[in-house]
């Protein structure tokens, strides 16, 4: 089922719920929709991880627990 605004723009519902109460937060779908396509654009699937020194923040993280 598709929701308009006001506007005519498509909406998205979003329903959040925690122990401590819920929230239903609506907003424009076309920039949701738009944000996979742009960060796939920028970083293509299986290049992820290489902007990211993954060794050195593990060994970050793990020397700061101990």
């Amino acid at each position: 089922m598709t929701d308009y605004g006001a506007d005519g723009r498509e909406l998205l519902h979003v329903a959040l719920s925690a122990p401590g109460g819920s929230a239903h937060p609506t907003t424009a779908l076309a920039p949701v929709r738009e944000w996979p396509c742009r960060t796939y654009r920028l970083v293509p699937a299986d290049r992820e991880s290489e902007a990211l020194d993954l060794e050195h923040r593990l060994t970050r993280f793990l020397e700061d627990s101990s």
